[in-house]
């Protein structure tokens, strides 16, 4: 799904560091690339957060994407609606999220959601290995959000039979063909 306005611009910002030439824009500063990497696979998942650049040496901060006002993009709309028309044909919907903590794109997706009537459960780190089979036994809601790195060892997700990513949420072929 492209993005579409505002997202669409400001993610334009990102793209243009990356033309200008990367390995120039960082100076050889690991710490910049990976700041600039994982706002550019990360931003669009929440974009109403900063991406702010905090040097570890100097402590100078560098704002590269101010966190927009919005309700929800091209892409946060696809998933909403097909949600929707998942569940009221009887079929509970998983919701893979990437940078959970970081970004927390479960934030928002969750009113989206809500405000088309689905009920949401998120499963997060709070949530201890030991007891996540019965976290996810207690909440059956309408859609889970989760990272699949939470759930990709010994948890089905039978009671959930339509998966749709929101982004990339894990680089792990591994945990992927869990």
């Amino acid at each position: 799904v492209r993005m579409d306005g505002e997202m669409a611009a400001q993610y334009a910002r990102l793209r243009a560091m990356r033309e200008a030439g990367v390995a120039e824009l960082f100076q050889g500063s690991a710490s910049l690339f990976s700041t600039w990497m994982m706002a550019a696979l990360g931003w669009p998942d929440n974009p109403t957060t900063d991406v702010v650049h905090r040097d570890p040496k100097t402590g100078a901060e560098t704002r590269w994407l101010e966190g927009m006002d919005v309700d929800a993009g091209a892409k946060e709309r696809a998933i909403v609606e097909l949600a929707a028309k998942e569940v009221a044909a009887g079929r509970r919907v998983a919701i893979y999220v990437g940078q959970p903590d970081a970004r927390d794109p479960a934030a928002f997706l969750t009113p989206l959601l809500e405000a088309r009537g689905l009920s949401v459960a998120t499963l997060t780190t709070a949530v201890a290995p030991e007891d996540r089979e019965e976290w996810l036994s207690d909440n059956r809601a309408d859609v889970l959000i989760v990272n699949p790195r939470l759930v990709e060892v010994g948890l089905d997700l039978l009671a959930y039979p339509v998966i749709v990513y929101d982004g990339i949420p894990t680089y792990s072929a591994y945990t992927l063909m869990q």
